[in-house]
């Protein structure tokens, strides 16, 4: 812990000198924070800071520019500077610098804590400009003092292990860290919009969507669908080419890629995978709901190969915004992902990812989500039990080491983020989509009451991957929360 302490003493000398500087992102702080870990909550953990944190002086800090929310970002602000404190257990007019890496996604939140391991967060003296957007042109290697991840912090074992670090040993999480579950998530299926397009084309003549829809069409009732069988076998590698999947129409066999009409064709009809790197949440859960990685010693694993010659090629995205690029390019033929590149020659392809469905809500960019098994990502039907593609998020800090206005900071943020009217809230600003609202769940494992019609008002889950008690594991099943009082209104126990 040598490194840590050298930290806080550092922290606490500049604290002490604070009001000798002018007041901008490089100067001094009476508290900061360095966060590491998931990057499809960067959007989430930057509003919450914005309104449930700062008061005033606002600044934002990112790499290369702009506000937050790459893979390097930060926001030093001022607090308590009101009547009412936003974080009871500080001082008035306290100055927070928060700092997010994302690279790397969830395990960056786990795995250094438990090894205590430095790693890459913006060099805030690196940063130039002015208020209230600074741009910091490099990274310094620090000690993360909480980290964040989309599942609980014990799935980050086999394929899930981050490049660098050894697979988790749960013994190791409950000797070491604070683990304090957030919300839930609900992640979906993204495709590019020429594939999305080429499925409602193809639902349409099959008459599984209505044919009041068209291919375009933005609605619920006209979003296709794709089976949890067929996601599974493209994200573990086992479809190499559209060419092979066929569509049975009356009892002729057809390729999909023949069967649609010629605007939606692409020029190459190798799969490409848009997924994320080893040690991302989001590929964690999406690697457990669909694959049963890590849960099942046998399960199959997510692809990994770039196969030009025989399929697919599977592309492995740092972050979401990596995602958003992939399934882009290879949608308009253009040339924008930097890591990795992954269309050098102007090709169109069709392509899958995985995403939170927090992700892309005013349609801007050329990918939407898919249903799975004729089933929208909504949070009104993870709510009721009908969609499973979700995991409870985690903010975890080491238990020895921190000091105690650190600790009041993270437990501030992880409370917030758990608050249903603030997730309320940000579901409406950053995840209200033309199909339907999706986003977060507040959780009734922890405390909060759960209304017996579904309301976005108040986004409370009964169904938990920590039942009865236990701790959470979301290799686990869902089952509805055992705790919830007998009046609670489910005559049933269920939200039918």
């Amino acid at each position: 812990m040598k490194l840590r302490h050298i930290s806080l003493a550092v922290a606490a000398s500049l604290g002490a000198a604070a009001n000798a500087y002018a007041y901008n992102p490089t100067a001094a702080h009476d508290v900061t924070v360095y966060m590491s870990g998931a990057s499809a909550v960067d959007n989430q953990i930057a509003a919450l800071l914005d309104t449930q944190v700062c008061e005033a002086n606002k600044d934002y800090l990112n790499f290369a520019g702009g506000k937050p929310n790459g893979n390097y970002w930060g926001i030093s602000c001022q607090t308590n500077t009101l009547g009412t404190k936003k974080i009871a257990s500080l001082p008035a007019n306290v100055r927070v610098l928060f700092i997010k890496r994302s690279a790397g996604g969830s395990a960056q939140g786990v795995s250094p804590l438990l090894a205590n391991q430095a790693i890459a967060h913006l060099d805030v003296n690196s940063c130039g400009g002015g208020s209230p957007n600074w741009s910091c042109g490099s990274q310094t290697n620090i000690l993360s003092d909480a980290g964040i991840s989309d599942v609980n912090p014990e799935m980050f074992r086999g394929r899930n292990t981050p490049t660098g670090f050894t697979p988790v040993n749960p013994a190791d999480v409950a000797a070491n860290l604070i683990v304090r579950p957030v919300a839930a998530q609900v992640f979906g299926i993204p495709v590019n919009k020429l594939l999305r397009d080429a499925l409602q084309d193809a639902e349409i003549k099959l008459g599984k969507l209505p044919n009041t829809c068209a291919p375009g069409n933005e609605t619920e009732a006209c979003m296709p669908s794709l089976s949890k069988a067929q996601v599974a076998s493209i994200l573990a590698g086992g479809v190499g080419f559209w060419n092979d999947v066929y569509v049975d129409d009356n009892g002729t066999q057809t390729s999909l890629v023949d069967f649609v009409n010629a605007a939606y064709r692409p020029t190459d009809t190798t799969v490409h995978i848009c997924r994320r790197v080893d040690g991302s949440g989001t590929q964690a859960q999406a690697n457990a709901n669909f694959l049963g990685h890590p849960c099942v010693s046998t399960a199959s694993l997510p692809a990994e190969v770039d196969d030009v010659a025989n399929g697919p090629r599977a592309f492995l995205n740092s972050g979401s915004g990596d995602v958003e690029k992939c399934l882009a390019d290879l949608n308009d033929g253009t040339n924008t992902a930097t890591a990795p590149v992954v269309n050098t020659d102007g090709r169109t392809a069709w392509a899958v990812g995985v995403q939170g469905t927090e992700k892309n809500p005013t349609n801007s960019k050329n990918y939407r989500f898919i249903k799975i098994d004729g089933v929208a990502p909504t949070l009104e039907n993870v709510w009721n039990g009908k969609y499973f593609d979700w995991a409870e998020l985690t903010v975890q800090y080491p238990k020895t080491g921190l000091s105690a206005n650190k600790i009041a900071v993270i437990e501030h943020i992880a409370a917030q983020a758990a608050n249903p009217a603030a997730v309320a809230a940000l579901n409406t600003s950053t995840a209200n989509h033309t199909w339907g609202q999706a986003g977060y769940l507040a959780l009734s494992t922890a405390g909060h009451t759960l209304d017996n019609v579904f309301s976005t008002a108040n986004p409370v889950l009964g169904y938990t991957h920590a039942p009865a008690g236990a701790s959470l594991d979301n290799c686990r099943a869902p089952t509805f929360n055992q705790d919830i009082a007998p009046n609670s209104g489910f005559t049933l126990g269920l939200p039918f």
